[in-house]
């Protein structure tokens, strides 16, 4: 019971239930209707605020799973995407990008999850005060009037790839150019929205379809008569993917920015700080005093952040084995890049590649289960 509109929680659902050889009710996907005449093992729900939901959940009396971040009912297991570490990252990916002004968009209050937007806006702005920057908030009634009396270039997070998309279109209507005047990064990577939006979006990957995946595998184990979890299974955001919205090296330095291109061009090769140094037309003493004023960190560690964003990427998106993108990236050795990835990360590369890819299992994809 999905009432949910980003398709890729269902898919995460069904690609378990597919390993599992379980039959699901999936009218809800279709018509948003609870099914009145369903009588069955479990629930999956995302209770939201639908009381018909919160019913059928009381009156079935069956092991139930709750994705909805949020009050919904009490007592219920609970898989809840990590809207702190959602912002933390997107801050993260802000700072190096050389952005100095950075905000939290809150969209219309009337629509906008109030949850969604108290954490992940406490994330992002935990993020970029420890980097030193300088954060604002937006409010949805007075953006536009807010946003022109703050410095430039912006850099602006939306709750979801939905409002940042709709962000997008009111700043070109009133000729705020994006990403040179405000750049948006969003959440979700929402396909649909990437497709048609005016400026490409740059977006948190939250890892949504392992959310459904995970609420699957805890019915399951549920069903098994386990014992729920004594908190809710929290679901970490996978990498930022990047596109125009945010293309924009803004530093306010210029052989900072040098160093930063240089960096984004070349962090698959054996280079050295002392290299980009050249590259930037300083010593190696001058860049990292100006590297850490303006982008808040030591230049070795901001090309680890590039190379590791990379390794996300392959990870998500190829077969590469991780050896050969270990060296492909410009890590050392492979047992280097595992052991710096699982201190960053908190997973191996091959638990990253699991739950990045859990889309790879849908039923009917090539390399996806076939015992039903």
């Amino acid at each position: 019971m999905l009432g949910y509109y980003v398709r890729e929680v269902h898919h995460g659902v069904v690609a378990y239930a597919h390993e599992a050889g379980w039959v699901l009710d999936g009218s809800m996907a279709h018509f948003g209707r609870v099914p009145a005449d369903w009588h069955g093992d479990g629930i999956i729900a995302f209770s939201a605020n639908r009381a018909d939901i919160l019913d059928k959940i009381q009156n079935e009396n069956v092991p139930t799973v709750d994705m909805f971040n949020g009050p919904g009912m009490p007592g219920l297991p609970r898989v809840w995407i990590d809207n702190e570490a959602i912002g933390r990252m997107a801050g993260d990916y802000l700072v190096s990008r050389g952005f100095q002004e950075i905000g939290y968009f809150y969209y219309d209050p009337e629509v906008a999850n109030p949850l969604n937007e108290t954490e992940r806006s406490a994330g992002l702005r935990q993020g970029v005060q420890a980097a030193g920057r300088r954060f604002h908030s937006v409010t949805f009634d007075q953006c536009v009037a807010q946003i022109r009396k703050l410095p430039r270039p912006l850099a602006l997070m939306a709750q979801n790839d939905v409002v940042g998309d709709w962000l997008i279109h009111k700043l070109r209507e009133e000729g705020l150019r994006v990403p040179q005047d405000v750049a948006v990064i969003g959440v979700d990577t929402d396909e649909l929205y990437r497709a048609f939006s005016p400026v490409p979006q740059t977006s948190v990957d939250s890892n949504m379809e392992y959310q459904g995946y995970a609420a699957a595998k805890l019915l399951d184990h549920l069903l098994q008569g386990n014992s729920p979890p004594a908190s809710p299974v929290m679901i970490q955001p996978v990498r930022v993917v990047e596109r125009k919205s945010t293309s924009l090296l803004s530093s306010g330095h210029g052989a900072t920015n040098k160093a930063l291109a240089f960096m984004q061009e070349r962090y698959a090769e054996p280079i050295t700080v002392n290299t980009i140094a050249r590259h930037a037309g300083l010593s190696r003493y001058h860049l990292n005093e100006h590297f850490q004023q303006h982008v808040g960190e030591p230049i070795s560690r901001h090309l680890l952040r590039i190379r590791l964003d990379h390794a996300r990427e392959g990870l998500a998106d190829a077969d590469e084995k991780i050896e050969n993108l270990a060296f492909a990236l410009g890590f050392k050795s492979a047992a280097y890049f595992c052991t710096v990835f699982r201190q960053e990360t908190g997973l191996t590369p091959a638990e990253f590649r699991h739950r990045a890819r859990i889309r790879e299992r849908r039923p009917g994809r090539k390399n996806g289960s076939s015992r039903h």
